[in-house]
Parts: C-alpha cells; structure tokens; sequence
C-alpha cells in the first residue's frame, strides 16, 4: 500500500457510498481497500487535534 486517506461523515450512509464511489471509480487498479470505523462521539473516547506533528517527530529521529 502507498497511500492513507482520511474521512470523516455525517453517518454509516455517507460513508458506505465514498466506499462504493471510490470502488467503482478506481476498478480495476484497487486491489485491497482495507477500512477501519470509529465513532467520535463517544464519550470516552480521548481525541487529539488532527497533526502529522507526531509522524515528523518520528522521522527526525
């Protein structure tokens, strides 16, 4: 894989048609589209501020 893209929907409907969107429009050079969800509005859940701050720290290392 080369390549990450971030999403963020309003709901599952909006999502699950960026998916079939994406399938139809990049067939046949998408192979795999391994996807993961999750739910920002859960109350225990910590979320930080969106930042590739910690991917440069890493590389500067």
């Amino acid at each position: 894989m080369d390549a990450i893209m971030i999403s963020v929907h309003k709901n599952y409907a909006c999502f699950s048609r960026l998916m079939d969107r994406l399938r139809l429009d990049w067939q046949p050079d998408l192979k795999e589209m391994p996807t993961f969800i999750i739910s920002a509005s859960r109350p225990e859940l910590i979320v930080k501020p969106f930042s590739l701050k910690y991917i440069a720290e890493l590389y500067e290392k």
